[in-house]
């Protein structure tokens, strides 16, 4: 397998302000945690000799719903000679052009609101796992933005949503699934 051309993904405005959001909160939190139980433990009858544990075990709490999150995240994808690549912290999936049967772009998606996360998130990080829509059934979702969007289904009946990250992205992927064409 020979490298092909790889396309590095950048989150859209309304997954970035979600995921700093998301952020802020966490570590807000972790803050007042802290300051209620140091400055105010007696109302909370907390034994003293608890306090480091119990602070460190609130703070790997929250840093635990961020993990999964950011390790799911698409990051890149790659157009090799045989599949298309999608970079995950987590590790990368594979999907093989010859298993690809129709490619669609959509241009009229209407983003946020097009789509049910069946098991998913919608902007932590980016917009990535089971989705829904009335449009297109279910299908997995590795998106980094909400426009534009190219679907492909699969010859096993799975449905895969990627973005359209530069403009020969497209033409590139059809050539690879259909070279005769």
């Amino acid at each position: 397998m020979k490298n092909g051309q790889k396309y590095i993904l950048t989150l859209d405005t309304t997954a970035k302000v979600i995921s700093a959001a998301f952020i802020v909160v966490i570590i807000t939190l972790m803050l007042v945690y802290i300051v209620m139980v140091t400055f105010f433990n007696h109302s909370f009858e907390i034994d003293e000799e608890n306090l480091p544990f119990l602070l460190a075990l609130n703070s790997l709490l929250l840093l635990l719903l961020l993990l999964p999150c950011y390790l799911y995240a698409p990051l890149s994808y790659e157009l090799t000679d045989t599949q298309l690549l999608i970079s995950r912290p987590i590790g990368t999936l594979s999907f093989p052009y010859k298993e690809m049967n129709k490619i669609t772009p959509m241009e009229k998606w209407g983003g946020i609101t097009s789509f049910i996360r069946l098991l998913g998130v919608g902007g932590l990080f980016g917009y990535y796992g089971l989705m829904y829509s009335r449009t297109e059934g279910r299908f997995w979702a590795y998106l980094s933005a909400l426009k534009p969007i190219i679907f492909i289904q699969l010859k096993n009946g799975k449905k895969i949503a990627v973005n359209l990250v530069h403009p020969d992205f497209l033409n590139q992927l059809t050539e690879k699934v259909n070279p005769s064409k």
